[in-house]
């Protein structure tokens, strides 16, 4: 047997199970749940119960958030949303593609992606690099890693093309294999 609670980082979000350890918090209080950047705030959504099955491995409540916690979360809010509303506009300017993963959200994505991301970005042209592409040259206005494609405004007629990272060439590259 064992105790259990459920918070959640943003309301209508996911839920995180914890070990609520030696707290005994209600639906509604702020609680640190441990992660691999520190403790964050949550809220209670599932107040301890106890479980007939043992889940050992549940990370433990590092304890109830204080008033500087509170403060410290309600600046990382407001900082994350405006750099969503930052996203958005450059998103519209530029005519980029949304990029997300299946559940909407980047962040996860690139947390188990992070080594796929990395191998692409050494191998693909930059953003804004004029390439060539076998609909015809073009510069490159954005990527998709998961795809592993390279999305190209065509010079001829203004059209995006999105295009296989391999089948796209940079200038230099088209150079240097002709040697």
């Amino acid at each position: 047997m064992g105790l259990i609670c459920a918070v959640t980082f943003q309301r209508q979000g996911r839920l995180y199970y914890a070990d609520p350890g030696s707290l005994t918090p209600a639906v509604g209080d702020r609680v640190l749940y441990p992660t691999d950047d520190g403790p964050e705030v949550a809220e209670v959504v599932w107040a301890p119960q106890w479980v007939s099955e043992d889940l050992g491995g549940l990370p433990v409540l590092a304890g109830p958030a204080g008033a500087e916690d509170l403060d410290r979360a309600e600046v990382s809010r407001k900082k994350r949303a405006a750099a969503r509303v930052a996203a958005r506009k450059l998103v519209r300017e530029h005519d980029l593609p949304r990029i997300a993963g299946a559940c909407g959200r980047l962040m996860c994505c690139l947390k188990y992606e992070h080594p796929l991301y990395q191998d692409f970005v050494s191998e693909a042209p930059e953003i804004g690099s004029s390439v060539e592409t076998p609909d015809g040259a073009g510069t490159v206005v954005g990527h998709s890693v998961p795809s592993e494609s390279v999305v190209v405004r065509l010079s001829a007629d203004g059209r995006r093309s999105v295009c296989a990272l391999a089948s796209v060439c940079s200038a230099r590259r088209a150079y240097e294999s002709r040697d």
